[in-house]
């Protein structure tokens, strides 16, 4: 899966992706493409979406065990 895509599940822009990427360790790693076009596993991106509140509508939970939504 590609960047732009990711983006798009995300509803964001392909630069909050990059930036993602370039800020969140755990990010999906690139199989294959290149520096500019890397590709990641898309079961991958997807759980780090869900994992991270990224999708519109997940909820995740908070430190203080109270609930958050991306959706606010």
């Amino acid at each position: 899966m590609n960047l732009s895509r990711i983006a798009r599940l995300a509803d964001v822009g392909r630069a909050a992706v990059v930036n993602w990427r370039r800020r969140h360790p755990d990010f999906p790693a690139t199989v294959c493409g290149t520096d500019e076009r890397p590709l990641v596993r898309a079961e991958e991106a997807d759980a780090w979406l869900r994992a991270h509140g990224k999708l519109p509508g997940t909820v995740v939970s908070c430190r203080c065990g109270e609930q958050s939504s991306s959706a606010v």
